[in-house]
């Protein structure tokens, strides 16, 4: 069999061929022209049937479609650069640092074993306040006049209150600033941990989520000094209040020493006539 070639001759191929190139040119017009007359528009015509057909409302709809598009890729652009501004870490952060002034140890003289426990309490390094504070300090033993006192009415009952006071609040201030004491280099190992994650410029530590939770840990390791600092003050109140009450009695006992010396001279004239003897012939009684 011969080939179509030889059948048919070189004249009708480059006939076919050309018929073929003129379809294919024309392939996309008819595509082009098929998808503007899909196009919804209204039976608007210039200049009488078969002219030109323009859609004002299809054109505005696709001027509003337009314009929100650029406002969402504006709004896009804008949330982009808010994001890559919060993600970035700061790279020098060595201004922030600083020292806090850490609380030193009492160093204490002991001479006969007196202050050997009680430096030891108020260091951190016991807890044994009422032993320490009784090897420190000297007892109340004769006590069995007071038992005569009546309480409210008695200066010697007042200032044993007073020597109470102190005993019972000086305990309370030493176990206060022991305990701080010992807890200050866990303190300052909890903010010594979290100042270097918060100067850290590793990516991990620079998130929105990361930087809060520091936030936070500082906020909390706030409230926990906030709670030493007022068991603190606490133990100075106690202090100030020892001390009032010793400037009361004392003021107390002096206005009574006025106030008997008042009612002797004008209810003991006797007393008041005495005075011209010697010291060694009168005594007031």
């Amino acid at each position: 069999m011969k080939p179509l070639r030889d059948v048919l001759g070189s004249r009708p191929l480059a006939a076919i061929r050309r018929r073929w190139d003129t379809r294919q040119a024309a392939l996309p017009a008819l595509m082009l022209l098929a998808l503007v007359c899909s196009f919804p528009r209204q039976a608007l015509a210039i200049f009488g049937i078969g002219d030109l057909v323009f859609d004002p409302t299809a054109v505005e709809e696709l001027i509003n479609q337009l314009n929100q598009a650029v406002a969402l890729y504006n709004q896009e652009v804008t949330t982009y650069n808010l994001l890559k501004s919060e993600l970035q870490s700061i790279r020098s952060r060595g201004a922030w640092a600083v020292v806090a002034t850490a609380l030193q140890y009492t160093p204490m003289a002991n001479i006969n074993g007196e202050a050997a426990l009680l430096a030891s309490v108020v260091n951190g390094f016991s807890a044994d306040v009422p032993t320490a504070w009784r090897k420190a300090t000297s007892a109340l033993n004769e006590t069995a006049y007071l038992a005569r006192e009546v309480p409210g009415n008695s200066p010697h009952l007042s200032n044993a209150a007073s020597i109470e006071m102190v005993d019972g609040f000086a305990q309370d201030s030493l176990a206060n600033l022991g305990q701080f004491r010992q807890i200050q280099p866990q303190l300052n190992n909890a903010i010594g941990s979290l100042e270097q994650r918060q100067q850290s410029v590793a990516d991990a530590d620079n998130t929105p989520v990361a930087q809060q939770n520091i936030t936070n840990a500082a906020l909390l390791q706030l409230i926990r000094m906030q709670q030493s600092t007022a068991n603190l003050h606490a133990a100075a109140l106690e202090q100030l209040t020892v001390a009032n009450t010793w400037q009361r009695n004392a003021a107390a006992e002096a206005s009574d020493i006025y106030g008997g010396a008042i009612s002797s001279r004008q209810n003991r004239l006797a007393d008041i006539a005495g005075v011209a003897d010697t010291l060694q012939t009168y005594a007031i009684q």
